[in-house]
């Protein structure tokens, strides 16, 4: 896949905004960093089955409340496209309706091509994740303003949430075993920490 990719470039070294757009869809983790592709592996069972818990729980809260449309990885959201191409994948993005300006499948896809950052991001951290990367990933979503990010961590069996503040993130709780996840973002959900790492 990175070769044909590599093919599509006007520059095999690097990826620009255009290649970007020729791309073919593709279910493999990645993101595009300084305009390299950057490959991950597979996220491991517990993640996904994270991931499932989380998507299910703050989907049925979204929906029922027609609040917005919830997306879950792969998915890019691009940081920015000069001087060098730069696109993030986290776990789970919120899109209120307001933000979108508009309801449905097509505002979502209009707001996207306009490059509309999302209301909350997820990330489910890895054991692997280390501290410089997370930061790097965190400053640029604050670089497009994203307002609400949550850190999920199963080894800790903590969610921290944390808002953005003066273009950088500030925590706002932080929530162990049995305590319910405030958020701005979604300010009625009824989500705790043994939801998401439900086993």
């Amino acid at each position: 896949m990175a070769v044909k990719f590599a093919e599509l470039a006007a520059d095999p070294g690097e990826i620009t905004f255009e290649d970007y757009l020729k791309m073919p869809e593709m279910m493999e983790r990645h993101e595009i960093i300084e305009g390299v592709l950057n490959m991950s592996p597979a996220p491991s069972d517990d993640h996904q089955l994270d991931l499932s818990e989380l998507n299910d729980r703050v989907k049925s809260y979204v929906r029922s409340n027609d609040l917005g449309i919830v997306l879950f990885a792969p998915m890019d959201v691009t940081i920015r496209k000069l001087p060098k191409l730069n696109t993030r994948q986290p776990d789970l993005a919120f899109f209120s309706w307001a933000t979108l300006g508009g309801k449905g499948r097509e505002a979502l896809r209009e707001a996207r091509e306009r490059g509309v950052a999302p209301d909350l991001v997820v990330e489910i951290l890895s054991p692997e994740e280390t501290k410089r990367y997370l930061d790097l990933k965190l400053t640029d979503y604050a670089s497009i303003g994203i307002p609400e990010t949550w850190l999920a961590n199963r080894e800790a069996m903590t969610v921290e949430v944390m808002r953005l503040q003066s273009g950088v993130y500030v925590r706002t709780g932080l929530y162990g075993r049995g305590t319910r996840i405030v958020s701005q973002a979604l300010p009625g959900l009824a989500i705790t920490i043994d939801d998401i790492f439900a086993s």
